[in-house]
């Protein structure tokens, strides 16, 4: 039973930060906010929060099987889909603009919340005791 209440939780905040991205991509900017006047600042928010989420969907799917490094990179193409088309529809969004710089760093904080994963569950695996 407790299993599965951790597999719920996991899947439940998968949702909720997939969701909470969505709303922050495309609700309308505020002028004037201090991140803009920093070039580049954005590229760093979007490869963090793409990181994010692929560590929550690796974290889902390891509830359900052992995550390989293949199932990690099957896992980052719908991860890189549903990027193209957030970054798609913000032009859509009142002081959005679409911006493949953006995809591109929403790609790549995707594979490096991927790695973080694997080293970190690598690293937090329960080491086997040696038989004798």
């Amino acid at each position: 039973m407790p299993h599965r209440w951790s597999a719920a939780i996991v899947f439940v905040l998968a949702g909720l930060y997939l969701l909470a991205m969505f709303l922050a991509t495309h609700i309308p900017l505020a002028r004037g906010l201090p991140g803009a006047r920093v070039s580049g600042a954005d590229k760093l928010v979007h490869a963090a929060m793409y990181a994010g989420l692929a560590v929550l969907v690796l974290a889902a799917a390891s509830v359900i099987r052992p995550v390989s490094l293949g199932l990690a990179i099957g896992l980052l193409v719908p991860i890189a889909a549903y990027a193209a088309i957030d970054e798609w529809t913000q032009q859509f969004v009142p002081s959005r603009s679409s911006d493949p710089r953006d995809w591109i760093g929403d790609i790549i904080g995707a594979g490096a919340g991927a790695i973080l994963f694997l080293v970190g569950r690598g690293l937090w695996r329960p080491a086997k005791s040696a038989s004798t």
